[in-house]
């Protein structure tokens, strides 16, 4: 049980991050929303998905 609420955490807090540095590099929230949906294995987005 505790492994699977940390888990959830952990998926979360990934979520948040790449928000969080979507935003810092200027794009809108439906961008952000793309950005992230289109890339989800790491913890920022990448310049070459923002260039799309």
């Amino acid at each position: 049980f505790d492994s699977y609420l940390f888990d959830i955490l952990r998926r979360y807090c990934n979520r948040a991050s790449r928000f969080m540095d979507a935003y810092w590099k200027g794009l809108s929230v439906k961008q952000a929303a793309w950005c992230i949906k289109k890339q989800s294995g790491y913890r920022t987005i990448l310049k070459t998905i923002i260039k799309e």
